[in-house]
C-alpha cells in the first residue's frame, strides 16, 4: 500500500515549508491546476482518491469529507481495497 500527496500550491517555497512543518511520511508531488485536471480529472480541492493495486480509482471523495480524515474512515477505505 502506498500513499502520496499531490499539491496544487502555486508557490513552491510555501509548499516546501508546509511539507516540512507537517513532516509527511509520503512523497509530495506538485501539479498545476491544469495538470491535475488533465491527469487526474480533479476539479476541486481537496480531493481524496483511493486506488486499488491495479491503478483503478475505487473511491473518490471531493471536498471536505464530513467524517474528516479520521483514522477509522481512512482505514475503512483501505480495508475495502484490500478485500478486492
Amino acid at each position: 500500500m502506498r500513499f502520496f500527496l499531490i499539491s496544487l500550491d502555486d508557490d513552491p517555497k510555501r509548499l516546501d515549508r508546509y511539507v516540512e512543518e507537517r513532516k509527511f511520511a509520503m512523497p509530495v508531488a506538485r501539479y498545476s491546476r491544469e495538470q491535475a485536471t488533465a491527469v487526474f480529472g480533479v476539479h476541486d480541492t481537496p480531493t481524496t482518491m483511493y486506488v486499488d493495486p491495479a491503478g483503478v480509482i475505487r473511491y473518490e471523495v471531493v471536498g471536505v469529507e464530513p467524517h474528516g480524515d479520521a483514522v477509522e474512515r481512512v482505514t475503512w477505505y483501505i480495508d475495502q481495497l484490500k478485500a478486492r
